[in-house]
């Protein structure tokens, strides 16, 4: 059981910064195009990438992440040929 007035990271980073969700964009060239907005989750199988927001909408590449910025809540993932 926590300790009281002990909070968790997370509730910490909320209150800091809102909501901890990121948004995706796919690197084409040299442009950035958002491809999923509120992203809460991302697994890596195989070659592919699948992220997950908050309302349960999926989107599936063949893709590798490129960056991920925790303070600008940004993944920019960049297609595999």
């Amino acid at each position: 059981m926590p300790q009281k007035g002990i909070r968790s990271a997370r509730a910490l980073s909320e209150e800091e910064n809102g909501m901890c969700e990121a948004h995706a964009f796919l690197l084409q060239g040299n442009t950035e195009e958002l491809i999923l907005e509120n992203v809460d989750e991302v697994v890596v199988e195989g070659h592919e990438i699948r992220m997950i927001n908050i309302f349960g909408e999926q989107k599936i590449l063949k893709a590798r992440i490129k960056s991920y910025n925790n303070a600008q809540r940004k993944i920019v993932v960049e297609a595999l040929e």
